[in-house]
């Protein structure tokens, strides 16, 4: 590879503290020490991102919205032979916060037993028969809370994400709880995720690329280590072609981590700028990712990308060339594996290291050459990646044609995961720890 004459950047030790901040003095850590004997322990983790605070608003409202539907007037283009109200708002019962933990148990529960449709978890056949859904409630109860559930009224929205209905305020209750809960250590991943859904919504994206195909998005930050998984914070992203609004929301995600301590944010090709990536190292925060061509790159890395095939200076694979960048010292990096590769850092120094790579046509890896950044890069960018496949593993979500719904399934599954994280971290040592995801569940159901 090619080496550009340039100063060696110095290196930025992690000068801050990762681990559970644990939420007040009333619980402190003996206490939850002696509550760790007790089952009841794995829910009270669960509490402190679904906090009461949602439980309230989610009975609250609730029961406001189910006496909107029954003091409705029968609507005019409402055929006859439908009947108003419906039925299962007359036969609605107040909401307690029993009732709502036992939904979530249920759904919990549902996640670990998947089958073609929900009513076959209550079907009486010998080939679906399962013991367990019943105990939670009965298929019509489950259906009436799926119809009623509520959050919010029609006039409040959250604080970020623009103006959330439905479902914002207690969107911002549980990323509060998971950003307070929490501090993520030397290396964090940024990047997005995609909920595959076909209801309308102004949030709804068309995604080109993704498995998904249609559905919401969510910018999020977090970590992946030692098999556990931890969400720090997310944003809904709306629909609505911005200028400049992924540099907005990657301000908006970055501005909860600690300033100072030398953390390292490793993000794809969709998020890196030259002048983003200035303004962060200003503000203490590192960043490292690969790049897109026309984001301020030098121009003797960008023609990398775009020469042809006998002008590139890449040949084979592992050749790469270093520049940096004159304004903002940073240094960019292209790099021949199965297709050239541009890479940017704000941290980084110019060095070369080997990893192993395959090759077309050959039984097993080879030793190649490589910039430094892209062996880290891949060593800690899957981080979001690990989130979105633990989450989406044995998940709540049910089919709907209500949008908030998935927003909600979503807020669980990354509660439960966050709150597995947590107990397994306060915990460490212990054999407690090897419980699986299936068997967390099993716990909070």
């Amino acid at each position: 590879g090619a080496l550009n004459e340039v100063k060696p950047l110095k290196s930025i030790p992690f000068t801050g503290e990762s681990g559970i901040n644990y939420p007040s003095v009333e619980k402190t850590r003996k206490e939850v020490d002696a509550a760790n004997v007790l089952l009841e322990a794995k829910k009270w983790w669960f509490d402190q991102f679904w906090d009461d605070d949602c439980v309230f608003r989610t009975i609250k409202e609730t029961n406001l919205y189910v006496g909107t539907i029954l003091a409705k007037p029968r609507p005019e283009k409402l055929h006859e032979r439908y009947s108003w109200q419906p039925q299962w708002a007359i036969e609605w019962q107040p909401l307690t916060a029993q009732r709502v933990f036992r939904w979530f148990g249920l759904l919990f529960w549902m996640a670990q037993h998947k089958t073609a449709g929900e009513k076959e978890l209550w079907s009486q056949q010998w080939f679906y028969k399962r013991e367990g859904a019943s105990r939670f409630m009965t298929f019509k109860e489950h259906q009436a809370m799926k119809a009623a559930i509520h959050f919010q009224s029609d006039n409040e929205g959250g604080r970020l994400d623009g103006v959330v209905k439905k479902i914002g305020v207690v969107m911002d209750i549980v990323r509060d709880n998971c950003k307070g809960l929490y501090t993520p250590g030397e290396h964090v991943a940024l990047d997005e995720i995609a909920l595959q859904m076909s209801a309308s919504s102004v949030f709804k994206h068309i995604f080109r690329n993704k498995p998904a195909g249609q559905g919401l998005l969510f910018w999020s930050y977090g970590e992946s280590a030692a098999r556990s998984q931890y969400c720090c914070y997310f944003i809904l992203d709306r629909n609505d072609g911005r200028a400049n609004k992924i540099r907005s929301a990657i301000h908006e995600l970055l501005a909860s981590l600690p300033r100072k301590e030398g953390r390292k944010v490793f993000m794809d090709n969709l998020f890196p700028w030259t002048d983003l990536f200035q303004t962060l190292a200003a503000e203490g925060i590192y960043c490292c990712g690969t790049a897109r061509p026309g984001r301020g790159l030098p121009a003797s890395v960008e023609m990398c990308k775009k020469a042809k095939k006998s002008e590139n200076p890449l040949k084979k694979q592992g050749d790469f060339v270093f520049a940096v960048h004159q304004e903002s010292n940073q240094v960019a990096c292209a790099w021949l594996d199965s297709s050239v590769v541009l890479g940017l850092s704000n941290f980084h120094a110019p060095d070369k290291c080997v990893v192993d790579r395959k090759k077309k046509g050959m039984a097993g890896k080879i030793e190649v050459e490589a910039p430094l950044q892209f062996k880290e890069y891949n060593k800690h960018m899957g981080a979001i990646d690990d989130i979105d496949r633990v989450r989406a593993n044995c998940s709540t979500a049910l089919r709907t044609y209500k949008w908030y719904h998935k927003v909600l399934y979503f807020l669980l599954d990354t509660c439960a995961m966050n709150a597995h994280h947590c107990w397994k971290l306060h915990n460490k040592g212990s054999v407690l720890t090897n419980m699986s995801r299936l068997m967390w569940l099993a716990a909070l159901a």
